[in-house]
């Protein structure tokens, strides 16, 4: 479960096809690919922060972030480990599909929607690992801003962002995404 955000205002759009988690092992030739996934998302805008956005594929900066999970991964990756008993690498995978010169809800200045055309931005997603719990089904409040489990659940710090109780901090050794190439690859 990681949250996703890129250091500017104009969104980015994840590609149609979600993101497809890749575990290679070192004595295991084929890599382990899991390729269903669920997206979510949570904006800090004044008129969003209590709203669910199940199957989101925007973030920016500043209000919206994607969260990301792989449902029913843990029994997989479980199953790898006592085959080979450990994990050289993982990777999150997924496409670029574009920017959002002019989002709704930004006051975006007239020249700068055919400036981001002529030259498209090259920012970059962070990922931070969830320490709460969230699904998205017909049983399960989806997560917003202010909730984990709307309604029911809620992060300690709005946004998921407090290091203790929230999400865990972000290992500095890390690659980070960037964002505008395709075919883009995550080291987690």
């Amino acid at each position: 479960m990681s949250t996703f955000r890129t250091p500017n205002a104009v969104r980015h759009i994840l590609k149609a096809a979600l993101p497809a988690l890749t575990i290679t092992s070192t004595a295991i030739a084929a890599p382990l690919i899991i390729d269903t996934s669920q997206t979510a998302g949570i904006s800090g805008f004044a008129n969003a922060w209590d709203k669910a956005f199940p199957n989101a594929r925007t973030a920016d900066a500043v209000h919206r972030s994607v969260l990301l999970r792989f449902p029913g991964s843990a029994e997989q990756i479980a199953e790898r480990l006592a085959q080979d008993g450990r994990i050289a690498k993982a990777d999150i995978v997924f496409e670029y599909e574009g920017f959002e010169p002019q989002p709704a809800g930004y006051d975006v200045r007239g020249h700068v929607p055919n400036a981001l055309k002529k030259n498209p931005p090259r920012w970059h997603y962070v990922a931070w690992p969830l320490r709460r719990p969230w699904a998205i089904s017909e049983d399960v409040p989806a997560p917003t801003f202010n909730a984990y489990l709307d309604g029911a659940g809620y992060w300690t710090k709005y946004g998921a962002q407090d290091e203790a109780a929230d999400r865990y901090p972000r290992d500095p050794t890390a690659a980070v995404v960037p964002a505008c190439f395709k075919n883009v690859r995550r080291v987690v």
